[in-house]
């Protein structure tokens, strides 16, 4: 039989199956190398290290949610291209909750994640905005989209529904608490997630304009 030819796309898809069928935890060099077919230490031979293949999929991950085209278009301001990116990268990871881990677990240092943050750097300082204030705003959208989207993953794995406080034996008298929980519907977690948006681009006017 002839050797397989491995490549770095062909080590991705299979890194990528590996994270999608059994989580994080199952990306090793020896997993891959088993999916491949290939013994360990020919791998190395296409890829350094578990930290090149996080790096790879990072990039997979930056390319494919199409995040620099956003970038690249004609957005009238930069309050709409926040929330663009925002809902954009939201719906990213609720299509592909598989990847929501390597995204969360890792600080982006892939070429296309840099090309990334370089091209919104520029787009918020052409709109007034200070580099280290839009380095800023860029990493408190990944964090709040990170937290947001930890919190949906759970209620979702958990089937958790919201007890209403009175209903567990707490003070009768917590009046604003139980009329917030029992205010919640189906639609809530879209309604929380656009409220934090609200809240960062509220933030980021008042930062304008104090500059």
């Amino acid at each position: 039989m002839a050797p397989k030819h491995i490549t770095k796309d062909l080590i991705l898809n299979e890194a990528l199956f590996l994270i999608k069928e059994g989580g994080l935890s199952a990306l090793s060099m020896r997993n891959l190398a088993s999916r491949l077919d290939i013994k360990a230490p020919s791998l190395y031979v296409h890829i350094k290290n578990k930290a090149d293949i996080i790096q790879l999929l990072q990039s997979s991950i930056f390319n494919s949610n199409q995040l620099l085209q956003l970038l690249n278009s004609d957005i009238n301001s930069w309050q709409d291209l926040i929330f663009n990116i925002m809902v954009q990268m939201r719906n990213y990871f609720r299509q592909r909750p598989w990847l929501f881990e390597l995204f969360s677990s890792f600080e982006p240092t892939s070429e296309a994640s840099y090309v990334t943050l370089d091209t919104f750097i520029l787009k918020m300082k052409n709109q007034g905005f200070k580099v280290v204030q839009a380095g800023y705003i860029a990493r408190i959208m990944r964090k709040f989209l990170i937290g947001h989207m930890t919190y949906e993953n759970t209620i979702l794995l958990n089937s958790l529904v919201q007890p209403n406080p009175t209903s567990i034996g707490m003070n009768q008298e917590l009046v604003y608490a139980s009329e917030f929980i029992n205010g919640l519907d189906e639609d809530s977690n879209d309604q929380i997630f656009e409220f934090g948006v609200q809240l960062i681009i509220k933030g980021c006017e008042k930062i304008l304009n104090d500059n």
